[in-house]
């Protein structure tokens, strides 16, 4: 097969994809997030409404499929699909759905998503990893350097002395500063 797949491939994809889909209902099969992925690359727009719908499915790996299709292919910024993103960063049951929701928010830039990022940092109780990746979608959103992210200094484990909490206040005070000082 091409890679990425050419538009008629595209639709024989689709279509098993919806066959899968109706046979195997929430249960895992490999096969239909490579489908996703080779209709996500190759730009198979036909798609979209069903990867929206997907966000909804009882398989979380079939939730982050459809939204690393949206998100990380697409660059899909559209206001509905930013709402569930922010839904889903902050609800999903399940932790690897809500770090590429949250992630994708950060790689959007997406100042109204701040609130919801700050709640996931100061939440103890949510996993350790997911904190420090909404840490980093702020810091990636005020367009901080590198050097800023503690997962790329040299931190093994994100700590609460890492968070900048005078950012975090301009936050939750409603004056958002532009970037770094």
């Amino acid at each position: 097969m091409t890679y990425p797949p050419p538009y008629p491939e595209c639709v024989r994809l689709f279509d098993e994809l919806k066959v899968l889909d109706s046979t195997t209902k929430a249960e895992f099969n490999s096969r239909k997030y490579e489908i996703i992925h080779d209709l996500a690359e190759a730009r198979f727009v036909e798609a979209r409404p069903y990867f929206i719908a997907g966000l909804d499915n009882p398989d979380p790996d079939y939730r982050y499929a459809c939204i690393s299709a949206l998100a990380t292919h697409w660059h899909d910024t559209d206001p509905q699909f930013v709402a569930k993103l922010i839904e889903l960063a902050e609800h999903d049951p399940d932790t690897q759905v809500r770090m590429i929701s949250t992630s994708s928010l950060g790689q959007f830039k997406l100042r109204s998503a701040l609130p919801t990022l700050k709640r996931i940092v100061e939440n103890k109780q949510e996993d350790t990893q997911h904190r420090q990746t909404a840490y980093e979608a702020i810091l990636r959103i005020f367009d901080f350097p590198p050097e800023a992210f503690p997962a790329w200094t040299g931190y093994d484990i994100f700590e609460d002395n890492l968070i900048d909490k005078g950012l975090l206040a301009t936050i939750s005070g409603g004056s958002i500063p532009n970037g770094p000082e």
